[in-house]
């Protein structure tokens, strides 16, 4: 594949997670224009290429418009579009309410929330099963709290220790941080608690010395996406495309 501009590059942990063969497709850095060598019949979109997998996964920026047309010619199909938000920190942002790391003891509670709190993520139906996206999104909440992916969990809860709301974090570098996932529980939305949250993300940025924050959200969040440009800077647009072999 790799003399036709991509290759294709097993997704070992998806593919193990999810029991089916997942692969992401990726171009190289010299395709930049449409390639004739896709339009020869072994590269079509039922050829022997793909067999090797059930899903192949490609993310594009939007500006890739000529390797956008070439997946569609391969049989891809558009999934999702991808915002990711850029937060600027300086220390006049701290604020006095700090942040509450989960615990152990959480884990149950916030299973519970982020277990439901993607339904329409990319893992989704047709692709991927309910069970399989909710089973996915409870890994990944627990898996922060024991800082085994991202590195923690903030969270808030009321007055009878319910937990309201959660973001997860993880630092890239020195000065830069990116959270995970962010969820509020269905009881308690409309009160404002994502914005607490992203404040406590901030005041743990800051006690680490980050200088910037990011945070990526699906185009159809509207929610989400009003909340981050009010603070910070849109960066990307992406898409996500998946080539399947079947559907669920």
């Amino acid at each position: 594949m790799a003399k036709c501009g991509f290759e294709l590059i097993s997704n070992q942990w998806e593919s193990e997670f999810f029991g089916q063969q997942i692969a992401k497709l990726q171009f190289l850095p010299a395709q930049t224009a449409l390639s004739p060598e896709f339009n020869k019949p072994e590269f079509n979109q039922e050829s022997t290429v793909w067999h090797d997998f059930d899903l192949v996964q490609c993310k594009l920026h939007a500006d890739q418009l000529s390797q956008i047309h070439q997946l569609q010619n391969l049989g891809f199909e558009f999934v999702e579009g991808e915002l990711d938000f850029c937060l600027p920190l300086n220390q006049g942002m701290q604020s006095d309410s700090g942040f509450s790391i989960a615990a152990i003891d959480d884990i149950e509670q916030l299973e519970a929330i982020f277990g439901s709190a993607f339904l329409s993520s990319r893992f989704r139906q047709p692709w991927f099963s309910a069970e399989q996206n909710s089973r996915f999104y409870r890994t990944w909440i627990r898996k922060a709290v024991l800082a085994q992916f991202d590195d923690l969990c903030l969270l808030l809860k009321n007055q009878h220790n319910e937990i309201q709301g959660a973001i997860s974090l993880r630092a890239i570098d020195s000065t830069q941080a990116r959270v995970g996932l962010l969820a509020v529980a269905e009881q308690a939305r409309g009160r404002g608690i994502a914005k607490q949250l992203l404040q406590s993300a901030v005041n743990w940025c800051l006690q680490q010395q980050k200088q910037q924050l990011w945070i990526a959200t699906q185009a159809n969040n509207c929610q989400a996406i009003n909340l981050y440009q009010k603070q910070a800077r849109l960066e990307q647009i992406s898409y996500w495309f998946y080539h399947s072999k079947k559907r669920l």
